[in-house]
């Protein structure tokens, strides 16, 4: 189901008592601003920008949904969680400082998605990866095969198969996740990940909200 997301909306506000930090960037002998970063990182790991589209400026979050909802990146989204998943990401907007209508919450528009499974193996990781590796995916390119990961991609979309278990080992959510060093990593995590708006629209044919991308159906399919 779904992992990472970025969301976005025009339609926001920014609270007096915000979170968010203003970076410029001068040129060396003018001092004239030649670009400005506002952005606020949060404790979970999500991060919230704020971008000019044009004439306007657009709230940006992005976030992983399961880590978001667990407290850890190991456990798989459930159908029954959509609830919790508006609740949280309204909870990181507002612990930003920013103000989005909570009943807009569920129809932001997605302009990153990663979908993802985890497989229950049998065998060794590598052996299922050493498999994977002699496949090839469209136009995607092919990544070298480090730590236990195997990666296609090209400019706009990713495909990987990885060592779920050893990667939550060696992070700070173990043992939200009930990981220890005695845990058997027998856990093949597949992700698909669409990486723009565009690809996302085109992709999910026409499916633009989070509301429409949270289908365990469509899921399944991409």
């Amino acid at each position: 189901m779904l992992d990472t997301v970025r969301l976005f909306t025009k339609d926001f506000d920014l609270a007096k008592q915000n979170s968010f930090v203003t970076q410029t960037t001068a040129h060396y002998s003018t001092g004239e601003i030649m670009a400005e970063k506002v952005f606020c990182n949060l404790g979970t790991g999500a991060r919230l920008n704020v971008k000019r589209q044009g004439s306007e400026k657009c709230l940006f979050l992005e976030l992983s949904l399961p880590k978001a909802v667990y407290g850890n990146s190991l456990q798989e989204l459930q159908e029954s969680d959509y609830g919790r998943c508006i609740e949280t990401i309204a909870g990181q907007i507002r612990e930003a400082g920013a103000v989005v209508d909570f009943d807009s919450i569920e129809r932001l528009a997605v302009s990153r998605l990663d979908y993802c499974k985890n497989l229950q193996v049998d065998h060794n990781i590598v052996d299922y990866l050493a498999l994977l590796q002699k496949c090839s995916f469209g136009k995607r390119n092919k990544a070298n095969w480090t730590t236990e990961t195997v990666l296609f991609f090209n400019g706009s979309q990713e495909f990987t198969a990885y060592n779920k278990v050893l990667e939550v080992k060696s992070s700070k959510y173990a043992a939200a996740a009930g990981v220890n060093k005695d845990t058997p990593e027998n856990v093949l995590r597949l992700e698909s990940r669409l990486k723009s708006a565009a690809v996302v629209k085109r992709t999910l044919q026409q499916r633009r909200t989070l509301a429409e991308c949270y289908n365990f159906k469509v899921a399944r399919e991409k």
